[in-house]
């Protein structure tokens, strides 16, 4: 339950903070004796008895994501749903605020989204079984029934009952004060680069650096996957900037004065339809519908021209390795420093187009007032229907979002759907987290340290941000980090390729094999 096993780890590490005794202007109130007296919901399959939980509660599953009521019935993918795919998760891994749990803490938070994050923790804490004597007398018949029930068809083992709840160890709840830490000095072991070097420079600058590190006159070619699918890449040039930020969370920092060979890179995110030519059967599949879905499907983010997302990064290097035999190209992933110096195209903004609170509706596909459309009526023309609420309320719409902006996109959008930065690629910004050839190595980076390899062992570092992420999490230096093998609902590729070309059908060096050998 809630209130048994998460507010405690609440309670120790965040109520300092996020205490409504502070005032308005302090953070979401977590403490745990504000019970909501307000709920209602617009859902289709709502309880009228529902809503009997804590201000805490409410505020801390905004920023988790679990199933629909009645999302995807099929074999969830490995960590699908796991805390690490939550902005709760991500937070509190990149050191919110100084914060840093214990791994009982960790364990209790993960756990409680495994099981889809609720506030109840047996049927007989719900107030219509633990205050009501009919309910009570009903659950008591129905506990001793599936009691029954295992104890004839469990082959072995204990047979608990289910509604019990077990005694468990204290756990401390002392306030832990966070205490910010201190950020390192940018630039150690090099000068600032403003003051050395001709970056940042304007989007003229940029097409010109792009046009004189053409390859044969081109800054464009075209790949063949096969049966009329095709591969569109665009010449980045070279070029020396400061990598990481300085306003960002702590994993950026500090920065260092990085150097790029020019390559080439994928003018877009790879679409279900190029990746669906080296695996035939990848499915992208839906995102849950809150409330009941009364037959249709989720979002659907498995049309041809969409990114391809679920994909690991295993998968993503198999698919370049796949394209490197077809074309003789030698293809891989970016790494960090490549993804952030075609991001920037010469800029040292949050976002290639401005600021961090810039207008990006023109430009990319982030978390927006469309994220709204997940308060929907699904219950229309008797069940036939379904279209976004008119004035949902908060219990309804709680999905964490930027309501400055429309940008036209709601779940992922096909390739081209935004404007190119000056070197020509979409979507860098949202859409979907793409991949990078690196691993989540701490800063400042160094190309040779290892990071790089594609046997180091560790999470792979994920860049861009996506269709559900406010622009704080999309900007050009923002990172995560995945395990090579998940495959996560937000997240895809694009790829690069090299200047060299190999023969088409003729075995490659164990070097060249490697992606990340360049």
């Amino acid at each position: 339950a809630f209130v048994r096993e998460v507010q405690p780890v609440v309670d120790r590490y965040c109520v300092s903070c996020h205490d409504s005794r502070h005032g308005a202007s302090s953070p979401p109130a977590l403490q745990a004796d504000q019970q909501l007296t307000d709920w209602s919901s617009q859902l289709a399959g709502r309880w009228v008895g529902g809503g009997r939980f804590t201000e805490s509660y409410f505020q801390l599953q905004r920023y988790v994501r679990r199933p629909g009521i009645e999302g995807d019935r099929r074999m969830f993918t490995p960590l699908d749903y796991h805390f690490n795919t939550t902005e709760l998760g991500q937070l509190l891994a990149k050191g919110h605020h100084g914060v840093t749990l214990d791994a009982e803490a960790w364990d209790r938070l993960a756990t409680w989204v495994d099981l889809n994050a609720p506030f109840h923790g047996t049927w007989g804490e719900i107030p219509q079984f633990c205050e009501d004597p009919a309910g009570a007398i009903k659950l008591a018949e129905v506990n001793s029934r599936a009691m029954a029930l295992r104890r004839r068809h469990v082959p072995m083992g204990p047979h608990p009952d289910y509604d019990a709840i077990p005694e468990t160890p204290a756990y401390n709840t002392t306030p832990v004060i966070p205490v910010e830490p201190v950020r390192p000095r940018d630039f150690i072991g090099s000068a600032d680069p403003h003051s050395t070097n001709d970056w940042p420079f304007d989007a003229k600058t940029a097409v010109a650096r792009q046009h004189a590190a053409s390859v044969a006159g081109q800054i464009t070619r075209t790949l063949d996957l096969g049966e009329g699918v095709t591969l569109d890449l665009v010449r980045i040039p070279g070029g020396t900037f400061a990598m990481g930020s300085t306003e960002g969370p702590l994993d950026e920092a500090p920065r260092a004065w990085v150097e790029v060979a020019p390559f080439w890179m994928a003018r877009f995110e790879t679409s279900n339809r190029q990746f669906r030519r080296f695996l035939p059967e990848h499915e992208s599949r839906t995102e849950d519908r809150h409330g009941y879905q009364f037959g249709r499907l989720g979002y659907d983010l498995d049309q041809p021209e969409q990114p391809v997302v679920r994909v690991s990064w295993d998968q993503a290097v198999g698919f370049c390795a796949w394209l490197t035999s077809r074309t003789g190209l030698q293809v891989a992933l970016s790494t960090e420093a490549q993804w952030e110096w075609a991001c920037r195209a010469g800029t040292d903004t949050p976002f290639w187009f401005g600021a961090l609170d810039a207008d990006y509706s023109r430009a990319a596909n982030l978390g927006d007032q469309r994220l709204a459309e997940f308060a929907a009526d699904t219950a229309l023309d008797n069940y036939t229907a379904a279209r976004p609420m008119v004035n949902p309320n908060r219990y309804d719409d709680w999905i964490p979002r930027d309501d400055r902006f429309d940008d036209g996109g709601f779940v992922t959008v096909a390739a081209g759907s935004y404007e190119p930065n000056p070197w020509g690629l979409h979507d860098l910004h949202g859409n979907v987290w793409e991949w990078t050839r690196s691993t989540f190595a701490a800063y400042p980076y160094a190309g040779d340290d290892g990071r790089n390899d594609p046997e180091a062992t560790g999470p792979r570092v994920v860049r861009g941000g996506s269709w559900y992420d406010r622009p704080k999490r999309c900007t050009s230096s923002y990172r995560l980090g995945y395990p090579r093998w998940q495959r996560v609902y937000n997240v895809g590729f694009r790829i690069i390729a090299r200047d060299s070309e190999a023969v088409p059908g003729t075995s490659l060096s164990k070097l060249d094999r490697q992606p990340g050998s360049f």
